[in-house]
């Protein structure tokens, strides 16, 4: 019995290994559980101009255990088909990272948007982590871009007309003067 015993030693310390990772319970403190997280904007409509940048803010709450991990992403979708939407175009800034969101606690986040193209937009907020099975979502936020084109913005058309017409004019008076000259 005692060679049995010798023999199969090393299997049995194996064995009681696995055993004993298995019996241990895995700790969920970094897994991020997306459901006990809500979102919200304090915007639900928004009208601007093209061009024109605008911020807004998302209130993440905790209402489950301690969080960390969390990752809150902005997105951007055009509502209309005519409007050209590259999220990377109209926010630089579209990812953040928060390190930890205590039970019960909330925490605020800032977004900044540039308005690229005319047209009607919904803006977003997910929240999730790496390792988690769900992503909790905020309500959209109704962006109006205006389609008001400005002819002459900044006051440049005058400019833009009269340096032509000024070259054009010191070319003639030179030509001019080199007849003269013959």
């Amino acid at each position: 019995m005692r060679r049995w015993v010798r023999v199969n030693a090393p299997l049995a310390a194996a064995l009681s290994m696995v055993a004993a990772a298995v019996a241990v319970p895995t700790s969920h403190a970094s897994q991020v559980d997306p459901s006990a997280v809500s979102v919200e904007l304090d915007e639900t409509e928004l009208i601007v101009g093209p061009g024109e940048q605008f911020s807004f803010e998302s209130a993440l709450r905790n209402s489950g255990d301690s969080q960390s991990g969390l990752i809150a992403n902005l997105n951007i979708v055009g509502a209309d088909a005519d409007i050209y939407v590259d999220p990377e175009d109209w926010s630089t800034e579209r990812t953040q990272f928060l390190d930890d969101l205590p039970a019960g606690e909330s925490t605020q986040l800032r977004w900044t948007v540039r308005a690229i193209d005319a047209g009607e937009l919904m803006l977003y907020v997910a929240v999730s982590s790496t390792d988690a099975d769900s992503v909790a979502v905020s309500g959209p936020l109704h962006v109006t871009v205006t389609g008001q084109r400005v002819v002459n913005p900044q006051n440049v058309v005058p400019l833009v007309m009269a340096t032509p017409v000024a070259v054009l004019a010191l070319l003639g008076l030179t030509l001019i003067r080199r007849r003269r000259h013959r």
